[in-house]
C-alpha cells in the first residue's frame, strides 16, 4: 500500500477499489501527449497563479483599496501571470484569447463576491498551503493524508476561531451542487477539513470561479464529515491491509472519466 492518500487517490478508492489499485497501488499513468493549445485544466492552472498574486499584493497594500482598484489590480496580476506563463508568446497567445476576452468581468464578479466576503469578517491567512496528518490505525499500520488546499481564510466570529478552507472550482456548478446536497458522499471538502489546524473551528466550501457569478458553495458540518471520512479511511485500509477482496464498483461518471477504463472488463459484463 501507499504511504500516503490524497484527496484524488482516496476518492478514487471510495467510487471503484479497481481504479485505485491501478493508479495508487500499481502507480499506472496514462501516457503524456503533448498537444497544442491550452483546455480548462491549463485555465484553471492559472487562475490559481492570478489568484495567489492578487491576494499577496493585496495584503501588502498599506490603505483600503475600493471596488474599483481592487479589479484594476485583479486585472494587473492576471497580465503578470500571463507574461510568467507565457501565454502572450505567438505559440500560445491565439489560444488563450477566448479566455482573456472575459477577464474584466471575471474581476468584477470575484472582487463583488469578495468584499461581501469580507463584510463578515474573513481575511485571507494563506494560499496553496501543503498539509499532512498522520492517522494511526494500528499498532503496525497508519497513513498520511496529504493534501495542498488552494486557500485558508481566517476571523473570529462570537469568541469563536475559525478557519474557512476554500477549494477553487471553474467548471460544472450543477456539479458542485450536488456534491453539497449529499455531504458523506463529498471527498475532497472532507479531506481538506480533516488536514486543517484542529484548534481551529473549520468550514469549508467551493468558490465556483465564472464570468457570470461567482458562487460559493458550502459542504454543510464538514468537520462530522471529515470525523466519518477518517473513520472510513481507517477502515478501508485496515481491510486492504488484511488482503480483502474489494470489487470494482464503479458507476455512472466514475466509469466515464476512469483512467483505468482500458484495463477494466465492465465494459464486457
Amino acid at each position: 500500500l501507499p504511504e500516503q492518500v490524497t484527496a484524488t487517490s482516496y476518492e478514487a478508492l471510495r467510487q471503484c477499489p479497481y481504479r485505485f489499485f491501478a493508479t495508487s497501488v500499481l502507480g499506472l499513468r496514462d501516457q503524456e501527449e503533448l498537444e497544442e493549445g491550452l483546455d480548462r485544466s491549463d485555465f484553471g492552472i492559472w487562475l490559481h497563479e492570478v489568484l495567489r498574486h492578487f491576494h499577496a499584493m493585496r495584503q501588502g497594500q498599506l490603505a483600503i483599496s475600493t471596488p474599483d482598484e481592487d479589479v484594476q489590480a485583479w486585472l494587473a496580476a492576471a497580465q503578470r501571470v500571463i507574461k510568467e506563463m507565457g501565454l502572450d508568446l505567438d505559440s500560445q497567445r491565439p489560444y488563450f484569447l477566448p479566455f482573456r476576452a472575459d477577464l474584466d468581468r471575471l474581476a468584477s464578479a470575484y472582487v463583488g463576491w469578495l468584499r461581501e466576503h469580507e463584510d463578515g469578517g474573513w481575511s485571507v491567512l494563506d494560499a496553496e498551503r501543503i498539509a499532512q496528518r498522520d492517522l494511526q490505525i494500528q499498532d503496525d499500520l497508519k497513513v498520511r493524508l496529504y493534501g495542498q488546499l488552494d486557500r485558508i481564510d481566517v476571523r473570529h466570529h462570537e469568541g469563536v476561531k475559525q478557519h474557512l478552507v476554500l477549494d477553487y472550482k471553474t467548471g460544472s456548478l450543477d456539479g458542485l451542487k450536488r456534491k453539497v446536497a449529499a455531504p458523506l458522499e463529498d471527498t475532497q471538502l472532507a479531506f481538506y477539513a480533516a488536514l486543517s489546524d484542529p484548534q481551529w473551528a473549520v468550514q469549508a466550501s467551493y468558490l465556483h470561479l465564472d464570468v457570470q457569478d461567482v458562487k460559493q458553495l458550502d459542504h454543510p458540518d464538514v468537520e462530522q464529515s471529515a470525523a466519518v471520512l477518517l473513520e472510513g479511511l481507517a477502515r478501508d485500509w485496515s481491510r486492504l491491509h488484511a488482503g480483502e477482496a474489494m470489487p470494482a464498483l464503479g458507476e455512472g461518471s466514475a466509469c466515464g472519466f476512469c483512467q483505468a477504463r482500458g484495463l477494466c472488463r465492465k465494459d464486457h459484463w
